[in-house]
């Protein structure tokens, strides 16, 4: 599931990491608007957009990075699995949903980002967090002030394999 153009891939992962952040917040706050009219269809976009940006920053840049920049992107990564998740869940795609939380589980294993004794923790944190829905709502709300309700419809637990 990609939700942005190669091209368009391309373009992003050339610009600097705080532009990057500049276009992962503002797709983070398109999809809030239709995520608080409960338009979840309208709202997945935007969202796996974000989503997409901050894995492939987390997977294809990682060496250049410093590992503050590693652990900002680790956080976007975990933000928007969360967001993106949870609007599936309420669209009730759940299949999707944890397909999602799993794709961000591997790229934060696959990063390298857990290999950085200066990021080894909050790659742990992350991972933690994305493992424990019960947690979801709070770390979310920690960092961004953007509509959140959990959907209590349907608990799982995304696997590796």
């Amino acid at each position: 599931m990609l939700f942005l153009w190669t091209e368009h891939h391309r373009k992003l992962l050339n610009m600097p990491v705080s532009e990057q952040a500049e276009v992962w917040f503002e797709w983070m706050n398109h999809a809030a608007l239709h995520y608080e009219l409960q338009q979840w269809q309208e709202a997945i976009p935007n969202l796996g957009c974000a989503f997409d940006l901050s894995c492939q920053s987390l997977l294809c840049e990682a060496a250049d990075h410093n590992p503050q920049e590693q652990k900002n992107i680790a956080t976007q990564l975990t933000l928007a699995a969360i967001y993106l998740a949870n609007a599936y869940q309420h669209y009730k795609d759940y299949d999707k949903a944890q397909f999602v939380l799993a794709k961000a589980l591997r790229a934060l294993h696959l990063s390298g980002v857990a290999g950085l004794s200066d990021s080894a923790d909050w790659a742990q944190e992350c991972t933690q967090i994305l493992l424990h829905q019960e947690r979801h709502e709070d770390y979310f709300e920690r960092y961004l002030n953007l509509p959140f309700a959990c959907c209590k419809q349907r608990a799982f637990a995304p696997h590796l394999h």
